[in-house]
């Protein structure tokens, strides 16, 4: 194909080949639009961002930087030692080398003022009475119906002060009825206040009281309410320790602050007590009702006194000990709480019967009750799986439905009332479980820890039996619960525990107090001693222990 020629055009027809490029006019509505959404994207995101980094930024700090969560501390009960006679303390606190008694009634020298005694130091008197002025002053003392109030009014301050470690402890449990329509019943006990493990409160109680319930609501002394969870529980003693956060008490019941601690008005304040801090004093017998006043004349021309010969009427009724007096009492106002545990007293006494004793709770069935009466027996026992708890019987007649516990005058517990398994004849009668026999449970089920079970029932071996049989001393098997596993191991009635792993065991308490120290699941081995024919022989079971609610 032939090259076409190329052709020159005129320049008037190669106008129409010329472009002109011109610049796009600007859309200022869309450059405007597109503005708003970018700075909309931006601030959105920005927002994201910051929502993003506060949700994120514990997660991250604490993966990091970890904080120490405070940790539950172990509750742990001091051990119990007999306590001494009242004849022991007595003749451990007279003077070593005294006067012997002059057989006339006249008193022997006394020591002038401000000159040192036998002891050295500087005035002091010591006067040695006879007995005949001795009965000479107690003739002068006559007993009306002031005295009587006044002991009354003594023993109902003391009682209140008590009270701050009693709670009451409300089960709220929902049913409906036939109309559909949610109806609420609450049933209340009591409680004491027990311990602390540096977050919660801890509160025994009756169980069978809150056993079905939904709610549980603790009310403090000072009317203040917390809600409460249940911890532990144990059936055998129909025991439970409830919990309640320390955070959620009121500045009342952790002790007051200092501007609380000096309002009158709030039980153990100083105007009420006499002594800084809240510390409660000595309540001591005075006229008309007010305790440690000075008694007034008698109508006769003599003064009428109880107590010392110096004018001071004192009941002998102690503030509760658990605060004891120290050097820094000045500065207890730098303390910022103290809160109302209750102090466990000795319920193992041998001259425990006879012992004055308050019942504070719920004696009489009802909330916020109170009773006086003493002890009348300490030799009877609940018989349970592997622990025998004493029972305390007291001459004050209260409800079936009775709760609440045993003080003693020095402020401390000796006994936690209960109905529990007690025979129909003694059911008007208050009865307790004696806080010694108690304590090794208490503090399992304030730590939630599982008890060790082993299955028997039994008791000491009598000396007796011992000198004249030759039983060996130990724990005495009298039976065992059903596919326990000392049944199971091959333990018979009539064998005798003397050993528990490598503690050795002389009484069924020592036997608890072993078997308190172990885990169930845990493998140990039970020595026995059976008898064969005339003679005990030694045996020897490897057991598996169960646990016990």
């Amino acid at each position: 194909m032939p090259d076409l020629e190329q052709k020159d055009f005129p320049d008037e027809q190669k106008e129409f080949l010329i472009e002109k490029i011109k610049e796009k006019p600007v859309n200022k509505k869309k450059l405007i639009r597109r503005t708003i959404i970018t700075v909309s994207m931006a601030v959105i995101f920005g927002l994201v961002a910051c929502v993003t980094f506060l949700v994120l930024e514990p997660v991250i700090s604490n993966w990091l930087y970890p904080e120490e969560e405070p940790e539950i501390q172990t509750v742990e009960f001091p051990e119990d030692k007999e306590e001494m006679l009242p004849e022991d303390m007595l003749a451990e606190n007279l003077p070593t080398e005294s006067p012997e008694p002059s057989p006339s009634p006249s008193p022997s020298p006394v020591p002038e003022s401000g000159e040192p005694g036998e002891d050295g130091e500087e005035g002091e008197e010591y006067v040695q009475l006879g007995r005949e002025q001795v009965q000479e002053i107690l003739s002068q003392v006559t007993f009306d119906l002031n005295h009587y109030r006044q002991l009354y009014s003594a023993l109902s301050h003391y009682g209140n002060e008590l009270s701050r470690y009693v709670v009451t402890v409300t089960a709220v449990t929902s049913n409906i009825d036939w109309f559909n329509s949610v109806q609420e019943s609450r049933y209340q006990c009591s409680g004491v206040i027990v311990s602390e493990n540096g977050l919660e409160l801890l509160i025994l109680t009756d169980y069978s009281a809150i056993k079905s319930a939904e709610r549980l609501l603790l009310t403090f002394y000072d009317n203040s309410q917390l809600e409460a969870q249940l911890k532990q529980y144990n059936e055998a003693t129909n025991l439970a320790v409830l919990s309640v956060p320390l955070e959620g008490l009121s500045d009342a019941v952790k002790g007051g602050t200092k501007e609380q601690t000096e309002d009158p008005e709030r039980p153990g304040s100083p105007e009420q007590n006499g002594q800084p801090g809240g510390q409660a004093e000595p309540a001591s017998l005075g006229q008309n009702g007010q305790p440690g006043g000075q008694a007034e004349p008698d109508g006769h021309g003599q003064d009428t006194q109880l107590g010392e010969p110096n004018g001071q009427a004192e009941t002998g009724i102690q503030a509760p000990d658990d605060q004891p007096e120290t050097e820094g009492q000045e500065d207890s106002e730098e303390q910022a709480y103290q809160l109302p545990i209750a102090t466990f007293g000795y319920s193992n006494s041998r001259s425990l019967v006879g012992t004055p004793v308050i019942a504070i709770g719920s004696p009489m069935g009802t909330s916020n009750s109170v009773s006086y009466g003493m002890i009348t027996s300490s030799s009877s026992a609940i018989s349970t799986a592997d622990r025998n708890y004493k029972l305390l019987m007291t001459d004050i007649i209260g409800s079936q439905n009775a709760s609440g516990v045993l003080f003693d005058l020095q402020g401390r517990v000796i006994g936690i009332i209960t109905n529990y398994k007690i025979g129909s004849d003694m059911r008007n009668l208050i009865t307790a479980y004696g806080i010694t026999d108690l304590q090794k449970t208490v503090e399992k089920m304030s730590n939630a820890a599982p008890i060790a079970y082993l299955g028997i029932k039994g008791g000491d071996v009598p000396k007796e039996a011992n000198q004249e049989m030759g039983v060996p001393f130990g724990a005495y098997v009298e039976e065992f619960d059903m596919d326990s596993p000392a049944m199971l191991a091959g333990i018979q009635p009539g064998d005798v525990i003397i050993a528990i792993g490598e503690k050795t065991v002389n009484s069924f308490s020592e036997y608890s107090n072993a078997l308190m120290d172990l885990e169930p699941g845990q493998t140990v081995d039970v020595t026995v001693m059976r008898q064969a024919q005339e003679e005990y022989k030694e045996m020897e079971f490897n057991i598996e222990l169960g646990g016990v609610r």
